[in-house]
């Protein structure tokens, strides 16, 4: 379906004017200015996706964007940060970017998205539908249900696109971290800190996949990133 049938006039000029100032922070790195301004591409990925989500409560004016719902605008989102991030890949494998810089800009987007989950929702009741919520403030995808299975509001192939994309994300994080400590000088405590960094992540992609074995999955996960990464790395 055309976004032409979906979306009105203003709302398609909105978001194809907030596309292009993601477009330009990703292609920042062509113009060679030397600045970081680049990295701001992961925040400029929240404006797209908000709006998304908020053109989403409107269920009676664009109809057809409700299946779609709050999931997909977050599959988006994980879409918008893998382009970005293979940009990233690109020039860390070239030495021209830090991966503990990428991995900032990253968290710090991350921690904006978490607010924004906190305060729209509040500001805008509609745009609680789908979620729940999460520590009482923020509101996120009510993936599952009371009895533990696929939440039935949600397309299944848009919630199966949105678990491929969340592990490629978090697998395309781990191999550059992985790329940036090979034969780099590191104690075992600081694998360890390193490894304590990702079990949030990992926790996320677990419940995402096997609700039931979060806890067990996410222990794998570590054990399998601190592993690599002892390999990796010289012995101080």
């Amino acid at each position: 379906m055309a976004l032409a049938d979906m979306f009105d006039t203003s709302s398609i000029i909105i978001l194809i004017t907030l596309g292009l100032l993601y477009v330009i922070f990703l292609i920042f790195d062509a113009f060679k200015r030397g600045e970081k301004y680049s990295l701001l591409a992961y925040a400029m990925a929240l404006p797209i996706i908000n709006y998304l989500w908020y053109l989403g409560t409107m269920v009676d004016v664009y109809p057809e964007f409700e299946p779609f719902g709050v999931m997909g605008v977050y599959f988006i989102l994980i879409i918008l940060w893998i382009v970005v991030m293979l940009r990233d890949a690109y020039y860390i494998l070239r030495k021209k970017k830090d991966v503990d810089d990428v991995l900032l800009f990253l968290l710090i987007a991350l921690i904006v998205q978490f607010v924004l989950a906190a305060v729209l929702p509040y500001l805008i009741d509609e745009m609680q539908n789908g979620c729940s919520e999460f520590l009482y403030y923020f509101y996120f995808p009510a993936l599952y249900d009371s009895s533990g299975n696929i939440n039935s509001i949600f397309n299944s192939n848009v919630v199966l696109m949105f678990r491929i994309s969340a592990s490629l994300l978090v697998g395309l994080i781990c191999v550059l971290l992985v790329h940036d400590v090979k034969d780099e000088e590191l104690k075992v405590p600081a694998l360890i800190i390193i490894t304590a960094i990702f079990i949030i992540p990992f926790a996320i992609l677990s419940f995402i996949w096997a609700v039931a074995l979060t806890a067990v999955l996410t222990f794998l996960f570590c054990v399998i990133l601190f592993i690599a990464l002892l390999l990796v790395s010289k012995p101080d």
